[in-house]
Formats: structure tokens, sequence, C-alpha cells
């Protein structure tokens, strides 16, 4: 299930007809199969003060089996794509973060009267570096590896 929020949960809408894709991935850490979901929500005039402020808040529910998220070895939010599309127009939207809440599971250890008792664990944070820091981590390891190639090639010359 998917529901389109403002950051604040005042306004929401639930998005119909989501459909379970094959796709496939190509990066520099991981290439292959992947499963894509996909879904289209009609914007009302109520539903437009969503986009009014700096983020839109997608929430999706796992109401099937287990499944695993992300596209190992990236995290959460590097896997996750969002495009937005209608009248002609798509775009990309951003994803800034990604929060992974684990449901209650069912544990046989600990009794109740149902013969089950259900564990609280909370939302866990999923750990993502940010977009500046690999930024600066790209752009710091271009440089030593264009510095290493200039000073080999001069080396090479004398």
């Amino acid at each position: 299930a998917a529901t389109l929020e403002s950051p604040d949960g005042a306004i929401s809408a639930d998005i119909e007809g989501l459909r379970i894709a094959s796709g496939y991935f190509q990066g520099t850490l991981y290439r292959g199969p992947v499963w894509t979901v996909s879904g289209s929500l009609e914007v009302s005039s109520a539903l437009a003060d969503v986009f009014a402020g700096p983020a839109a808040v997608l929430v999706l529910r796992n109401t099937g089996r287990d499944v695993t998220l992300g596209v190992p070895p990236y995290g959460i939010a590097s896997s996750l794509g969002v495009s937005l599309g209608g009248n002609g127009l798509s775009v990309g939207g951003i994803v800034v973060s990604a929060k992974l809440d684990t449901a209650a599971l069912p544990s046989p250890l600990t009794g109740s009267s149902d013969g089950f008792f259900v564990a609280d664990s909370g939302p866990e944070a999923v750990p993502e570096p940010s977009s500046l820091s690999l930024l600066i981590v790209s752009g710091a390891f271009l440089f030593l590896f264009w510095s290493a190639m200039k000073r080999r090639r001069r080396a090479h010359t004398q």
C-alpha cells in the first residue's frame, strides 16, 4: 500500500492501483534484476498543497510477505527512485531521506493469552551518507587520482 502525505500528515491520499513489475538496475556497484512498484494518483486542488512545502512524504506499507528493500550494497535512500508525471511532463523526484519502521513481530518465546507476545521494536533510522559528503569524497578521490596520473606521466617523459 502507498500513501502520499504532507510532512505534518495533515493532508494525505492513498495511491491506488499499485503494480509490481520486474526491472533492471545498472549502477557502479550493482547491475542486475530488481522489482519495481508503480502507481498513480490524481492530484486534486486540495492535494496539491502536499507539494507546497519543501517536501512530500511517500509512505510505503508492506501488506504481504517479507521483502528486502534496497539494492545491496546501496543504502535504502540510494535505492529508491521517484518520478512524477502528467500531461506530457515527467520529472524525477529527489529522495531526501528514508526511514524504516519495522512491524511488531509475534514471538512464541514469551507467552500471552493467545500464546504470543508482540514486541514493540519502534522505528529504526536508516544510516545514509549525505549527498554533499559523497560529492566531496568523490571529488577528492578524482583530484588525487588525476595528480598521481600527472606525476606518473611526468616521470615517464623525463
